[in-house]
């Protein structure tokens, strides 16, 4: 794993020494804190569940009720840390453009390990947002496959809560 505080000095690289203000670092530091909540909370949620789901239409009302806050916590989790990515690039002094930007520099940090990944559980993310089945089958397949990426998610927030660290703390 490349080191996550090592410093881009080239010209037009990811410039580590510009000096945001407190009120920035705050705002960061408080994502920070909201990831971290949001991960213990995703990760609690599961091991509450059995894997591999089978068929959801054989679920009881608290199981279907894990799921959706399972999925529910899972999405918020790539939501904050989507923006956190961006403020933190942000506060470098970078203005990245879009968010394939943002992820050209997480991928530069080692943060993600490849953005088609990043997509592809947004995608999937999406998904559950707006299709939605009464196919206990299907929902299964989804359910697994949502939890397929789970270590993927938790990586690239642990990876960001670490390097992170380095620029918000102490307070």
């Amino acid at each position: 794993m490349p080191d996550l505080g090592s410093v881009w000095q080239e010209p037009g690289e990811f410039n580590l020494m510009v000096q945001p203000n407190q009120e920035a670092l705050e705002i960061l530091h408080e994502k920070r804190e909201a990831l971290d909540r949001l991960r213990q909370g995703l990760l609690f949620t599961e091991s509450r569940l059995m894997w591999p789901m089978t068929n959801t239409e054989s679920c009881d009302a608290e199981t279907l009720e894990k799921l959706s806050a399972f999925t529910e916590r899972f999405a918020k989790l790539q939501d904050v840390l989507a923006g956190a990515m961006r403020h933190s690039i942000i506060l470098q002094g970078e203005n990245p453009l879009t968010f394939t930007d943002v992820l050209a520099v997480m991928e530069k940090l080692g943060i993600v390990e490849d953005q088609q990944e990043w997509i592809n559980i947004r995608l999937l993310r999406n998904k559950a947002a707006h299709d939605y089945t009464t196919d206990g089958e299907r929902q299964a397949e989804y359910f697994n496959t949502l939890h397929a990426q789970l270590p993927a998610l938790l990586g690239m927030t642990e990876k960001f809560l670490a390097w992170s660290s380095v620029k918000t703390d102490p307070f």
